[in-house]
């Protein structure tokens, strides 16, 4: 599997996640609802606390 996508319907709005692997790198794109929070933890370990928003990272 080389990536997937997957979005869901809370009480606080849309909650969106995608992620891809290409060539040994790994994107995520993250969309938090106002109101919320998310813990990204990411295949090398780094962990990341997001905000309400849209998140790219990369590792």
């Amino acid at each position: 599997m080389t990536w997937a996508r997957a979005a869901h319907e809370s009480p606080y709005g849309r909650i969106g996640v995608r992620w891809s692997r290409t060539d040994g790198r790994f994107d995520l794109s993250v969309s938090v609802p106002p109101g919320t929070t998310a813990t990204a933890v990411l295949p090398d370990g780094a962990v990341h606390a997001l905000e309400p928003g849209e998140h790219h990272l990369r590792a």
